[in-house]
């Protein structure tokens, strides 16, 4: 079966025009993974006239080159300039997750590639064709014994420059981020907890949480940020106050002008975070920050 983006891709087309005019200027870009690998999809998608970037498979299938008679992704690819290299510094993976196995840390130098495909569907499927444009990201020496990065990336998106090519995989890189997001959601704001049970009541929840996610998400990404910014950048100056306070009774100092690292760990601390162990997950800071919501009214 297509992945479930199918349904908020058919209702596109319903939305109202004056919706649409107030979106003028931004573009949606549909970020997916390999489960989202679906030719049905990609015809939908493309149909819809929406953006996307969607990893794929390099083994499928696409209309025989006229030149060389070549079937594969993988193998149009090959055909295809190196138009990038980048090195970036990858994280380890101390446990293995299917498909990839564990890795250390280490530096990994990336070349970028890209072609214009026609992809080929199983028999019964409709349209007979699909053209779009693919971007591959690969190592070409990994060191000995790990596994080499190797990314094929299906999108809308243009390719016909390096600067276009690096940005389709900024836009696939984003995905982390948004994962991130959805912990926010569904483990700091424990949004599958409400059970909802109709559309409506889902929205309305969804409109509560999703700025609270939002400011979680922004809690947590600068505190990691080197330097860390001040915490009034993401908190109020009666928020900052009220954390302090709280800090106190629990006999922890926060300083006069703590920055966003300082500020998460005493949120997390209201919700049973216990420095000792390490960074805190969304469960603790969702709680401390729920605490620190309900401290803040009270103190108001």
């Amino acid at each position: 079966m297509p992945p479930p983006i199918w349904k908020g891709a058919e209702k596109w087309a319903t939305i109202p025009v004056r919706l649409r005019n107030k979106m003028k200027g931004v573009r949606a870009i549909h970020v997916m993974d390999r489960e989202a690998d679906n030719f049905e999809l990609l015809a939908l998608l493309m149909k819809q006239r929406l953006h996307f970037v969607i990893r794929g498979g390099a083994e499928r299938r696409v209309r025989p080159s006229s030149v060389t008679g070549l079937e594969r992704i993988s193998d149009r690819l090959a055909e295809s300039d190196i138009v990038l290299k980048r090195r970036v510094r990858l994280t380890a993976r101390s446990q293995p997750k299917n498909p990839h196995p564990m890795r250390g840390e280490r530096d990994a130098t990336l070349s970028l590639r890209a072609a214009r495909v026609t992809l080929q569907p199983g028999v019964h499927l409709c349209p007979p064709q699909l053209t779009l444009n693919v971007v591959e990201v690969l190592e070409l020496r990994p060191p000995p014994g790990e596994e080499p990065i190797n990314w094929v990336l299906f999108t809308s998106e243009p390719v016909g420059t390096p600067e276009e090519v690096a940005s389709v995989v900024d836009h696939y890189r984003a995905r982390w981020r948004i994962e991130e997001y959805l912990k926010a959601l569904k483990t700091g704001c424990a949004i599958e907890k409400r059970q909802m049970t109709d559309f409506d009541s889902l929205k309305r929840v969804l409109a509560l949480f999703i700025p609270i996610a939002w400011h979680l998400l922004a809690l947590r990404s600068l505190a990691h940020a080197t330097p860390s910014p001040p915490a009034s950048s993401v908190l109020s100056p009666v928020q900052v106050t009220v954390l302090r306070a709280l800090a106190a009774k629990r006999r922890h100092h926060l300083a006069e002008n703590p920055n966003v690292s300082d500020a998460l760990l005493a949120i997390a601390a209201l919700g049973g975070h216990l420095k000792r162990n390490g960074e805190p997950g969304w469960i603790t800071i969702g709680r401390g920050y729920d605490e620190l919501h309900s401290a803040t009214a009270v103190w108001l």
